[in-house]
């Protein structure tokens, strides 16, 4: 009850010009069909919210979100909608059932649906390396069309030293927005690797010192 009413306040709040969207912390929802309830009520907001009165940030961190729920909010709530988001951040984190299967398909919709995102958080999630090959691939084929420049992907022990090296090679080769490319930070702390390697490029950062030690 406690969700359903911080929801409803918010939704009547954003009515009136607020623009977060901010759910958080029901990790243990204790009734699937009230979070069912939850998923479809967001992708509803996301879907239905006027250019008027936009949502720039969402936050939906550590809801139990699983796969389905994932691919209903970014194809109903944004991929399906009849004007482009006006969405700047977009946090998933601390989800730890969203995996990659859905990644191409998030990637698809900040290229055609999100042309104003700064921000994308997948931190403690299921993702892996495969998601940084994605990653790779959409900055590859969007660099000069998208705005996205700081990208959360820590606390994923699947993401390894293979997918932090794409992705340090894929800033190294400028496949990156080139008017955002001195602020163009991923941060990959805490995920599945030893040590930096050598010859990552600074804006990849491994820790929290990487922002002293590295001059940021």
């Amino acid at each position: 009850m406690y969700t359903l009413c911080y929801i409803i306040y918010t939704y009547n709040s954003f009515s009136l010009g607020i623009e977060t969207l901010y759910l958080c912390n029901n990790v243990n929802y204790p009734d699937k069909i009230k979070k069912n309830k939850l998923v479809h009520f967001i992708g509803n907001i996301l879907h239905f919210c006027s250019t008027s009165n936009p949502i720039d940030w969402l936050f939906f961190e550590k809801n139990n979100l699983n796969d389905l729920d994932f691919h209903y909010i970014v194809d109903y709530g944004l991929r399906r909608r009849l004007m482009v988001s006006s969405l700047q951040m977009m946090s998933f984190s601390g989800n730890d059932n969203i995996s990659d299967k859905f990644m191409p398909l998030l990637l698809e919709v900040i290229q055609t649906q999100c042309p104003k995102l700064e921000w994308l958080k997948l931190s403690q999630t299921k993702i892996s390396d495969k998601f940084c090959e994605y990653l790779k691939n959409f900055f590859s084929e969007n660099h000069s069309k998208t705005k996205l420049h700081f990208i959360y992907i820590d606390k994923n022990k699947r993401i390894t030293n293979k997918g932090i090296s794409i992705l340090s090679d894929m800033i190294q080769k400028q496949f990156i927005p080139k008017v955002y490319s001195p602020l163009f930070r991923i941060f990959c702390d805490n995920c599945g690797f030893r040590t930096r390697l050598k010859n990552w490029d600074d804006r990849i950062i491994t820790s929290p010192n990487d922002w002293e030690d590295r001059g940021f």
